[in-house]
């Protein structure tokens, strides 16, 4: 394993001092920022659950069943969204590309994604509307 490490690309790098105890510390460091991540990941569902339950809750009677349908479309298109952002952020992490252009597929897929998520909830809430339209005009 130390071997293997040693012919490492970052270990052999000039501009990495320290060799092997210094690349562990920072692996270290980079497991730490993880579980960071992952924690924060884990509250940002919740937020969005729990913000979706409540305008399902506010919803007037006769918009509960449109707003349901929409809220729990925008929910599961941005966890969807989240786990391809997850995969392909892992993917970049593993094939050596630099921390800024993760940062950078980091920020601007999360955008993505909550803009995909808003979009999927106004189409489900258009086509809520159309299929309600249709069965009262039968």
């Amino acid at each position: 394993m130390r071997r293997m490490l040693k012919q490492s690309a970052l270990v052999r790098d000039n501009n990495f001092k320290g060799g092997l105890k210094e690349y562990a510390k920072q692996m270290g460091k980079i497991g730490k920022f993880a579980s960071q991540v992952k924690i924060a990941g884990y509250v940002s569902i919740g937020a969005d659950v729990v913000s979706s339950g409540v305008n399902v809750y506010e919803a007037a009677p006769e918009d509960k069943a449109r707003t349901t349908v929409v809220e729990t479309t925008k929910v599961g298109v941005g966890i969807v969204g989240g786990i391809y952002t997850t995969g392909l952020v892992i993917g970049l992490a593993s094939g050596g590309v630099g921390f800024v252009v993760i940062g950078v597929v980091i920020l601007s897929a999360g955008a993505a994604v909550k803009g995909a998520s808003e979009i999927s909830g106004w189409i489900a809430g258009k086509s809520y509307d159309l299929i309600e339209k249709t069965l009262e005009d039968e």
